[in-house]
């Protein structure tokens, strides 16, 4: 990991969920490891799911020349 993904992970983003948590509130606090169990309840009952997406970009297409 770069020094550079290191600041990103661990410290802005940690600052944005301090933020948010002094904003909204200490029930919003989830510790990270209550937030599996709260992923693990709604994929099983059915409320998320995931989605693969592949986008591949394709070539422009050429107007056609007028004859």
């Amino acid at each position: 990991m770069t020094a550079l993904a290191m600041v990103a992970e661990f410290d802005d983003v940690a600052g944005r969920t301090a933020d948010a948590v002094e904003l909204l509130g200490e029930r919003h606090a989830v510790p990270a490891a209550r937030q599996g169990e709260r992923f693990a309840r709604l994929f099983t009952t059915g409320q998320i799911a995931v989605r693969l997406i592949h986008a591949v970009s394709r070539p422009a297409v050429q107007p056609m020349e007028e004859t």
